[in-house]
């Protein structure tokens, strides 16, 4: 003989009371993980450009700040320095005073250089006769309109990943810029 067992909506109600606090507690888990991933990916991104901007200003800032820039008084907060001319601590320091408050300092890393690619001038490289002073030679001078400098900026992000161990992503961006004065 088959027994029916029937079951009341209450009895049925007690069982699954602590069902849907469970569920809660799971999705709740999920939807702040998805959040605060979102974030992370989003200051990422941010760090990013950040690197991105900071290499284009300073290729740009080292590239008006070049050996003549004295000539034309065109010098953009380079008048404590040698001929005016911006050098790599320089470059360095202005490109430091641009990061965001976001990102700390002692991660980032700024290496400018001033290189002589083909079809630059002989000044770059070696001494030439002066166009002013017949008889004299000038050069060689890195920084001489016409060279090229180039601002490497590196910087060490902490990626912090809701549920995943912090991750260190190298980010890196480098700008090169023909100097004009």
């Amino acid at each position: 003989m088959l027994k029916f067992v029937t079951t009341s909506r209450k009895a049925i109600k007690r069982q699954q009371r602590g069902a849907s606090l469970v569920e809660y507690a799971l999705m709740l888990i999920i939807f702040l993980s998805l959040m605060f991933g979102i974030g992370a990916f989003g200051h990422a991104l941010f760090s990013y450009q950040a690197v991105n901007h900071l290499a284009k200003s300073g290729a740009r800032w080292a590239a008006v700040n070049g050996y003549t820039c004295n000539n034309d008084n065109s010098c953009n907060g380079t008048a404590g320095m040698n001929n005016g001319t911006a050098n790599a601590t320089d470059v360095q320091t202005y490109v430091t005073s641009l990061l965001p408050s976001s990102m700390q300092a002692s991660k980032l890393t700024v290496t400018p250089t001033w290189v002589a690619p083909a079809g630059s001038p002989a000044v770059c490289t070696v001494a030439v006769p002066s166009p002013t002073s017949p008889g004299t030679m000038i050069g060689p001078y890195d920084k001489y309109p016409g060279c090229t400098v180039r601002v490497q900026v590196q910087y060490s992000y902490d990626f912090i990943f809701p549920l995943m161990p912090p991750q260190t992503v190298n980010m890196s961006s480098t700008a090169q810029l023909i100097i004009s004065h």
